[in-house]
């Protein structure tokens, strides 16, 4: 079954700074938001935005790749 990952992109030195994102207190994304590595370089966030393929699970037990 394949679902799209509806989200908003940011780049992601903008994420890591934001105060409100807490990554320089906690060191992980917030859930529900993925970084993307270089080169893509963006944090994709279905905080807000998402739909049902933002449960995917992309970090300990994988269960799909972005």
């Amino acid at each position: 079954m394949s679902t799209p990952y509806v989200s908003t992109i940011t780049p992601s030195k903008a994420y890591l700074a934001h105060p409100l994102n807490a990554y320089a207190h906690l060191s992980i994304p917030k859930p529900f938001v993925h970084l993307a590595r270089p080169p893509l370089d963006v944090a994709l966030g279905s905080r807000t935005s998402g739909n049902i393929g933002r449960l995917v699970c992309s970090r300990y037990r994988t269960n799909a790749i972005l």
